[in-house]
């Protein structure tokens, strides 16, 4: 088990003597759920080509349980490698991972502008339902400010938006050598490929 949780559960299992991971929704309509996982998936591998740039697959949907499928990636995480990668290294895995970004969002590329009450919003309900003796009320405070004064001055910035993964770290893309002196990367954890500014997935990638 990886994930378990009141809307999803994330197990590595075997399908038919091979490793799979297996998804369950769980929330109001745990089927809608697996067909817009599968839909995401299909679009996501169709724009990356599935070569250099690829997405792990779906293998077998089960909606009337919730329950998606999907292949592995191959390789090796990518939060892996940076860890021990020196610095050229590292400049060259991130660059390489903007440009699997941008070969995913090619298709949906578009101008728009920023919006930052979406996400300031977002984060003050988080902050709202934290708990807990650990959490450094004050630092939250200061960040929330200082990231309140900088939205005010970017609000209507013109931004670059397309197809996202949503979730763009390390630890959701992988590295493999196909061929000689050819990385491959494969992402996982796609369901939640959305459109949105382009800027977030890196700076979450980044971070």
């Amino acid at each position: 088990m990886v994930r378990n949780r009141p809307d999803r559960l994330v197990v590595q299992i075997r399908l038919d003597g091979r490793p799979a991971w297996l998804r369950q929704f769980r929330g109001a309509d745990p089927p809608a759920g697996v067909a817009r996982a599968q839909a995401r998936l299909r679009q996501a591998a169709e724009v990356l080509g599935q070569d250099l740039d690829a997405v792990a697959p779906p293998l077998l949907a089960l909606p009337e349980q919730g329950i998606l499928i999907t292949a592995p990636a191959p390789g090796r995480p990518v939060a892996h490698l940076l860890a021990e990668a020196g610095p050229a290294e590292r400049a060259a895995l991130i660059a390489r991972m903007g440009s699997w970004l941008r070969r995913l969002a090619s298709a949906t590329r578009n101008r728009g502008t920023f919006g930052p009450r979406f996400w300031l919003n977002g984060l003050e309900a988080r902050i709202a339902a934290a708990s807990g003796d650990w959490i450094d009320r004050d630092l939250v405070a200061g960040h929330m400010q200082r990231m309140r004064a900088e939205a005010a001055r970017l609000r209507g910035a013109a931004v670059e938006r397309g197809l996202c993964h949503g979730d763009l770290t390390p630890d959701n893309l992988f590295v493999d050598e196909p061929r000689p002196g050819a990385l491959r990367l494969t992402a996982i954890d796609m369901q939640g490929a959305t459109e949105m500014a382009l800027a977030r997935d890196m700076a979450r990638l980044l971070a």
